[in-house]
Formats: C-alpha cells, structure tokens, sequence
C-alpha cells in the first residue's frame, strides 16, 4: 500500500528526477498482476463473490475517464452473470456471510455516486434479467449536474447528472434496488479527523433515510483503495448501524472478507471476455 503522506513529500523530487510516472505505473501494474493472482488462487480454493463496482451507464463521444459503460455492454454483462452466477443483494450476502451459508456461485452488481443513468439506462435492464443492485448515492448536489473534478473532464453536453430526491424515493421502493451512502461530499476519508469523519458520513446517511423513509444499511468507501480510508473510518460506519462497507480494490470477496472492508471490482467499458477474465472464468 502507498503512503499518501510519505509520497506527497517524496513527489517533487521524483518528478524532476522524471521517474514519478514510470515508478507509479509500475505500482499499479504489479499491484494488478498480484490481485489476479489472488482472485484466480482463491476462485480454485474457496468459495468467492465477486462484488462489482459500475458508475455511469450511458453512450457519450469520449470517456476520459473510463467512467462509462454503454448501456448494450452493461445489459451483456448483465446477461453472462446471470448465466454464470446467482445475482443477490447485499443485503443478502451479508446474511450469507454472517450465517456461513456462502455457496460460491453468487454475484453483486454496485454502482458509485448516485447518477441519474443509473435509474434512466441501468434500471430496465436490471429489470429486464431480474437482478438485484445497490446504488450508493453521494448527496451533496443530488438533483444537479455532476461536478466532481473527473466529472468536470467530460464535455458539457455530456457530462452527468445525480439523482434527485424523487428518483432515489422510487429507486427506493423498487424491489430489486437497496439505496446505500457515500457520503456527503466524496472526500478522502483518510485524510479526516474521526469527527469529520463522523460528520461526513452520518449527512449523508441521514439525508437518505429522511429520502426514502427506511434505513440506509450499506455505505461505500469514496475512491476505496486501502489508502482512502482506514480503522477509524470502519469503526465510524459500524457506529452509525451500517451492516456492511464496501472498498474498490479489485478482489473478489471470499467467506473471511471483513464485512466493513469488503472488496469490489471496479468495471470498465468492456466485452464479456474483458469480464470473465476479470472474473478469473
């Protein structure tokens, strides 16, 4: 894992040495080989769920960034890990882990920060293969055009916007769709004090729930490498009732998979082959 402090100090010195990109590059290079060598060792050994982690599905000119699955690859992605896998909720597999009557053949699909595509282009497709999801909404511009600084790379014309209250109320009551948290502004967690922490989490949970009358039991960690968030930011989530919290660090989760650090797998623009191997199929 990257030392975010130790690298911000060490950073100037690498770019003028003009080594920062290669040595960065590598990182996550090696850091990919060693999870696909986790995730295909553990699919052979123990009984594995793959978590996906979808953000917006739409069709635009260009993707800066690798944000956007098209709606058709999202409905064939949709249709493989139906014939492959059992899709469940997470609330169901939070059941399954704490109950120890995980099988191996399940699948969750997740989708990040609360895009309007997500009820517009991914819900009938959901619909359509009957499978579950979970939304987890950030909800400081809910309603408003996205402006995140990633979001702010997309053309105008194209670039997203978040759910409103009233779609999240009707995502809500859909039985195929849990509502989870993401906090209130998409901050680094880890670079926070446990009370800001505290505060920035607990909004955005009590913004959902005022939303959708019901409890908001799932949260999903912003950005959500192991670096993003850390002890305090678990405990934060347990404290608040969460039953369980989400990272995107590209494993699959497996039985002893920490139920407020459970792994997910991010997914890009991509046939069904990009998937299965993803997937280690």
């Amino acid at each position: 894992m990257i030392n975010r402090s130790f690298l911000k100090k060490i950073k100037p010195l690498l770019v003028k040495l003009h080594i920062f990109n290669f040595l960065y590059a590598t990182y996550f290079f090696v850091a990919k080989i060693k999870n696909k060598l986790t995730n295909c060792v553990n699919k052979l050994t123990r009984e594995t769920v793959p978590v996906l982690l979808y953000h917006r599905i739409d069709n635009i000119s260009a993707d800066p960034v690798m944000l956007v699955v098209k709606p058709e690859t999202f409905e064939e992605h949709i249709k493989y890990i139906n014939k492959f896998y059992k899709p469940i909720s997470l609330s169901e597999l939070v059941r399954r882990l704490k109950s120890g009557s995980l099988l191996g053949d399940e699948i969750c699909v997740t989708f990040d920060d609360g895009y309007k595509d997500n009820f517009t282009n991914a819900l009938p497709i959901l619909k359509k293969y009957n499978t579950p999801a979970t939304i987890f909404v950030t909800t400081s511009n809910l309603g408003n055009q996205a402006s995140f600084d990633w979001d702010m790379k997309y053309n105008p014309k194209e670039r997203a916007f978040f759910l409103s209250k009233e779609e999240i109320a009707i995502l809500a009551n859909h039985p195929l769709i849990e509502i989870g948290a993401h906090t209130h502004t998409h901050l680094r967690l880890s670079d926070f004090s446990k009370h800001d922490q505290l505060k920035e989490i607990e909004a955005s949970k009590k913004i959902l729930e005022d939303v959708i009358k019901k409890k908001v039991l799932h949260f999903a960690y912003p950005f959500g490498a192991k670096q993003d968030f850390n002890n305090l930011s678990e405990s934060v989530v347990a404290g608040l009732g969460f039953i369980s919290a989400y990272e995107n660090t590209g494993l699959l989760g497996i039985a002893s998979s920490d139920v407020y650090s459970f792994p997910r797998i991010n997914i890009r623009e991509g046939s069904v082959s990009y998937l299965s191997k993803l997937l280690c199929n």
